[in-house]
């Protein structure tokens, strides 16, 4: 299908309007293309918040990627890692400076990728306490890697925070520098990335915040609520106020300064795309720093005996129509990702659909339509690269 050039397919238009006029998210940014030839179509649309920043949403706005942060900076430095023979996916963590139980020091960079450790799926390590970032870091390290494994690793699939947590202190260990300085040096930089960060503004400690950074970008606001203690739905949760503009969304990672290895970065979508195309081109053996082999391979399921399973790092999703899988990552916060290596096509959604509360989301029923609409009927086709103005209804 191509493109009208006076801006999206209507159709997609008219799927953003429904997304608006039923209060799914305030606004957002959608972006699909082909990343192998740099050819897309970026639609901002709505609001940045409906409480505060109510301001148009542009194609530069950036957004909290939550768990997005999982494939676009963890498991991109762990394969970069890995092409620099800095790392094997078969490495336990006994081999790479970690103490404690021997259950959990036998788990290998694989068994954390493709969620199949048998760590729980989260924990509050925001309660080990400390005010100093490096012995908050010390305490949250150590409390994950005492934690009891729930299965037998390998056997089966359960999605975990904490498992990915590790990978950002096993980077931090074999690089020597911190997690937001490795993404600079390793994905930022080489990639003339502009927008992406993690924590554009960190906490200082409980209730106090460092000063917004100097960052150009103007950020989609999250819940109406500084948390401590997880999702204002949960009972006894105290609420200090709006949740400050920069502060990621996740409590575990504020903790970890606003930099941790399961959530953290920050983004517009131009720069997401732009880690697409650097994909496509590594899969096509046009980049030196990431042969096709590695990415190929963190890009293959890995199944269990008792599911699919997942990739490594990177989530599988059937493609809508069938012919095929997409992978990619869904973020809490209302971002996703999702990538065809084999059609060379790829949807980014930015939102803020834990604005201004995350209860009774309809986020699952929308991404849907976003990826059989985009997906089902080809959208990509005939795609050029190009930033359509913005549209509010």
């Amino acid at each position: 299908m191509t493109p009208d050039p006076n801006g999206p397919p209507k159709k997609l238009k008219d799927l953003a309007r429904g997304f608006l006029e039923s209060g799914v998210f305030p606004g957002g940014v959608i972006a699909l293309g082909k990343p192998a030839v740099g050819s897309s179509l970026t639609f901002p649309f709505g609001f940045l918040g409906k409480t505060r920043n109510v301001r148009e949403v542009t194609a530069d706005s950036s957004y909290d990627l939550a768990s997005v942060t999982k494939i676009v900076a963890t498991t991109f430095m762990v394969a970069l890692s890995v092409a620099e023979k800095r790392l094997k996916i078969t490495d336990p963590l006994g081999d790479l400076g970690f103490e404690g139980p021997d259950e959990v020091l036998s788990l290998t960079l694989e068994d954390l990728l493709t969620h199949r450790s048998g760590l729980p799926p989260w924990k509050p390590v925001y309660l080990a306490g400390g005010e100093d970032p490096a012995e908050r870091r010390a305490a949250v390290e150590k409390l994950v890697l005492n934690r009891r494994l729930l299965f037998k690793p390998g056997t089966r699939t359960l999605y975990s925070d904490l498992g990915f947590m590790l990978l950002g202190f096993v980077l931090e260990k074999i690089w020597g520098i911190p997690l937001g300085t490795l993404f600079d040096e390793l994905v930022a930089k080489p990639l003339s990335l502009v927008s992406a960060v993690y924590g554009p503004r960190s906490p200082a400690g409980p209730g106090g915040l460092c000063p917004l950074k100097a960052y150009p970008f103007e950020i989609a606001p999250t819940e109406d609520g500084f948390r401590v203690g997880g999702p204002l739905t949960l009972p006894g949760v105290p609420i200090f106020g709006p949740a400050p503009s920069g502060r990621v969304h996740d409590d575990n990672a504020a903790f970890l300064s606003g930099a941790a290895g399961h959530a953290g970065l920050f983004s517009n979508a131009g720069d997401l795309f732009k880690i697409l195309v650097f994909w496509s081109k590594a899969l096509k053996n046009e980049v030196p720093s990431l042969p096709s082999a590695v990415l190929s391979d963190f890009m293959t399921p890995r199944a269990t005996a008792e599911d699919p399973g997942r990739a490594l790092g990177f989530d599988v999703f059937p493609r809508p129509g069938g012919g095929g899988i997409l992978l990619g990552h869904l973020g809490y916060t209302g971002c996703s990702v999702h990538f065809d290596p084999k059609e060379d096509e790829a949807l980014i959604l930015l939102s803020n659909r834990v604005h201004p509360t995350a209860r009774g989301s309809r986020m699952d029923g929308a991404r849907a339509s976003l990826l059989d609409l985009c997906f089902g009927e080809r959208l990509f086709d005939g795609q050029r690269p190009t930033s359509v103005p913005q549209e509010n209804g």
